[in-house]
């Protein structure tokens, strides 16, 4: 499996909440409207939130990339495509292994979605060491994603349709305390 949605798993399991809402006593993931007809998606447990352009679905999925085993936490909707997730790393990974886990990540996420990974680049997020891709969808459209890790054991990942709707959710992503 890939990397999709921009989550964080936590070790006592996910608790979900929205900007001026209230956490869910069950762990349910909340979302509210917010201006621009976009919703925000916050996972304070998680340590991100962000805002996509319909309701999110939370997501909290075992996954891998190659040999290496991950948990993926996060959200996304379906119309537009809208990602944005944590993947905690389970598996011991070398100090060397980085950009290559990114950049499997990356590839992982195209051949899993069906689309054709145009351009991939080395780069930083506020810091920290990321990669970008360029995308066609099988619609013939253009996606972008950003992976980044935030520790030795997470990183986030975000994809959308280039444009708008990209930027919207890059500079929405925020990295909570």
């Amino acid at each position: 499996m890939i990397i999709a949605v921009v989550v964080i798993i936590a070790a006592g399991g996910v608790s979900f909440a929205v900007l001026g809402g209230t956490s869910s006593p069950n762990g349910a993931a909340q979302h509210s409207q917010a201006p621009l007809g976009s919703y925000i998606f916050a996972s304070p447990a998680d340590g991100f939130q962000a805002r996509f352009p319909e309701p999110p679905l939370a997501e909290n999925i075992p996954e891998s990339i190659g040999p290496i085993r991950l948990l993926r936490n996060g959200a996304e909707t379906q119309n537009p495509m809208t990602v944005a997730v944590k993947e905690s790393i389970l598996t011991p990974l070398t100090a060397d292994s980085g950009q290559q886990i990114l950049q499997a990540a990356l590839t992982d996420y195209a051949t899993q979605n069906r689309m054709t990974n145009v351009s991939q680049l080395v780069t930083t997020y506020h810091g920290l060491a990321a990669r970008s891709a360029t995308y066609k969808t099988a619609s013939g459209g253009s996606a972008s994603a950003l992976v980044f890790f935030n520790s030795a054991v997470s990183f986030y990942f975000i994809e959308a349709p280039s444009g708008t709707i990209f930027n919207q959710l890059m500079t929405s992503l925020q990295l909570l305390p």
